[in-house]
């Protein structure tokens, strides 16, 4: 594995990043668009909407043009050195990153919301506590339940999204990836 590819699997590894942030963000603009005043012909979540878009741009181009940034970004140096590290471990090592990252934001924020729900709920007895939750708290819960849910998957299925990310062929029996090169001019 050369400098070059580690680099490029590190952009597409922040494409993904940007990506699912660019879904939570869209779940955010969606919440918090219920509780606006109506300004007229200009909206605030017309620019929010295009900040989300401008996101999953960026990580489409870091997705599709890793390999050319990252021998942009290297163009200065004279060799490019060899790194004895199969792409497939680096992948896994940030999937599980990725998703232990997306389980603490994620985790605390809906412990908060549960516990002042069940405070509430036990303050007054006539309403059930789904009942007291206003649409965009709900909204929030249910970002925070996909977020732990895509974090679970990132942790749990890290070799299949390693192999999936990489693109490697289906082997034969007895065959490795040990001495694969990845993809890309």
């Amino acid at each position: 594995m050369t400098v070059r590819q580690l680099i490029g699997i590190g952009l597409r590894l922040l494409a993904m990043w940007l990506c699912l942030n660019a879904f939570v963000g869209y779940g955010l603009v969606l919440a918090s668009a219920n509780n606006r005043v109506d300004h007229g012909s200009f909206s605030p979540a017309v620019v929010e909407f295009m900040v989300v878009i401008a996101f999953e741009l960026m990580a489409l181009v870091l997705w599709f043009f890793s390999n050319h940034i990252a021998g942009a970004l290297l163009s200065g140096f004279s060799k490019d050195v060899e790194i004895r590290i199969r792409p497939s471990d680096l992948v896994v090592v940030g999937c599980v990153l990725m998703g232990l990252w997306w389980l603490k934001d994620a985790t605390l924020p809906l412990l908060s919301l549960w516990l002042r729900s069940i405070f509430l709920s036990s303050t007054t007895t006539d309403q059930s506590t789904l009942e007291m939750m206003s649409t965009s708290i709900r909204i929030n819960c249910g970002l925070y339940l996909l977020q732990i849910t895509v974090a679970l998957v990132l942790i749990y299925r890290s070799r299949r999204i390693a192999n999936w990310l990489l693109q490697y062929p289906r082997l034969s029996s007895g065959e490795t990836y040990e001495d694969k090169e990845l993809g890309g001019p």
